[in-house]
């Protein structure tokens, strides 16, 4: 199962802290850092084009459940009278 956001947060900053007195694996320790943060920012970017496309179906059906009302821009004289050569 993936973890939330709030759980790769939380990783991101447990391997930063533990890169800092640790020189001999600081670098890998801070690459998974960035890897966690990179997954969170990830996640969060699929979750707000998720609820975006979840409110354009919302408005869409909004739309759809009320009938379309045309009406004329302009008033169109009737043709009655009108000969055609």
């Amino acid at each position: 199962m993936l973890p939330t956001p709030a759980q790769c947060r939380a990783k991101a900053k447990e391997k930063a802290e533990l890169a800092e007195p640790d020189p001999r694996h600081r670098k890998s320790l801070m690459s998974a850092a960035q890897a966690w943060a990179f997954l969170v920012d990830k996640m969060e970017e699929a979750d707000s084009v998720i609820s975006n496309a979840e409110s354009k179906a919302r408005k869409a059906d909004d739309t759809k459940a009320q009938p379309l009302t045309l009406v004329p821009a302009f008033d169109v004289p009737p043709l009655g009278g009108v000969r055609c050569r």
